[in-house]
């Protein structure tokens, strides 16, 4: 088939070029699928250990919502209440009011 020393060399040339591709291929096809996997199980390991974490940060995010509403519902009761006294307090009687806008 290859009878003279010219198409050997060219044989071997050509092979030894080809050989490192199809490595270098293979093991990127193995690295790809590996890698894949290292990422899911690295995921997975970060969404189990910081669940606690991220349910505690949620609460003492409503915690502080919560009291921040009420600090702010509390100061407007007291403005309320402040205004209803220094104009004389609230009573019943027949006498009615009228605006016109």
């Amino acid at each position: 088939m290859f009878k003279t020393l010219k198409s050997r060399i060219l044989v071997i040339i050509i092979a030894a070029s080809l050989l490192p591709l199809l490595v270098v291929f293979y093991f990127s096809l193995n690295m790809q699928g590996n890698i894949f996997e290292m990422m899911e199980n690295r995921d997975d390991y970060l969404v189990k250990n910081n669940m606690a974490q991220i349910a505690l940060n949620v609460s003492s995010t409503l915690d502080v919502t919560e009291k921040m509403l009420q600090e702010k519902n509390d100061a407007a009761v007291d403005f309320g209440l402040d205004f209803i006294k220094e104009n004389g307090g609230l009573g019943i009687s027949s006498k009615s009011h009228t605006w016109q806008a």
